[in-house]
């Protein structure tokens, strides 16, 4: 990613700076190209929390952009993701890494009354899939885990993705379930916030949306601030990656 992608950092819930591991220590290591892993999105009459400090680890993560091919931070050794299976807004089980095997897919973790970095992010990558000629969107899975299913209802939710597109997959289930996920992929859990003198809430969450290739690897994240063109340039080299490492499914 370059510097002069002008990207916004990211904040961080001070609940959850303590937690480490594999997949966050990679996607830490986004702070030395000028972003952070986690968001603490806030009511537009609410200053963002304090962003976060982390070391970077350059090891596990580099930049893309023209030198590394992709703009999104690619990890240098890719990460299985988990298997798992939650819930659709029809109410049928998704199995993760069976429905999207052979594909490229995208996972987000986010809330529909998130003001700020959500929806921004949804927007961004659904303007850029829908410049794709449909042979290779059909190759692609978006898929939106619910971190505020106190809130969210699969009807929520459908109604939230149809506004960015309809093939967007959400995902739902109680926030103890949410945050085993997260905690599983070495990532923070959700965290539930107050909002000073309201009655309203926030949620402190993950901000990046993960790239995943059709063999079940997490193999760039790309964290808020990314731009419509850097996904533009970076789609159809991830469907190639895709087809090299995971094959090309024909859906």
């Amino acid at each position: 990613m370059r510097d002069e992608t002008g990207l916004a950092a990211e904040s961080v819930s001070s609940q959850t700076r303590a937690r480490s591991g594999p997949v966050l220590a990679s996607f830490t290591s986004c702070l030395a190209f000028g972003s952070l892993v986690l968001s603490g999105c806030t009511s537009t009459d609410e200053s963002v929390p304090e962003a976060a400090q982390s070391a970077p680890d350059p090891a596990r993560i580099e930049p893309g952009g023209e030198a590394g091919g992709f703009r999104g931070m690619e990890l240098i050794n890719p990460i299985p993701l988990p298997a798992f299976t939650l819930t659709d807004t029809s109410g049928e089980p998704f199995d993760y890494l069976a429905e999207t095997a052979g594909s490229l897919s995208f996972l987000f973790f986010g809330f529909t009354h998130c003001p700020d970095i959500c929806p921004v992010q949804l927007a961004n990558l659904a303007a850029a899939l829908g410049d794709l000629p449909y042979s290779d969107r059909r190759q692609i899975e978006v898929v939106f885990v619910s971190t505020d299913p106190e809130r969210d209802t699969p009807e929520v939710v459908r109604d939230y993705l149809d506004r960015f597109d309809a093939e967007f997959v959400g995902l739902v289930a109680p926030i103890d379930t949410v945050n085993g996920l997260l905690v599983s992929m070495d990532l923070p859990p959700a965290i539930k916030e107050p909002v000073p003198g309201t009655d309203d809430y926030t949620v402190g969450h993950v901000a990046q949306i993960m790239a995943i290739t059709g063999d079940g690897l997490i193999r760039l994240a790309y964290p808020g601030g990314i731009r419509q063109n850097d996904w533009r340039n970076d789609l159809p080299a991830l469907l190639r990656l895709n087809a090299a490492v995971a094959g090309d499914t024909g859906r």
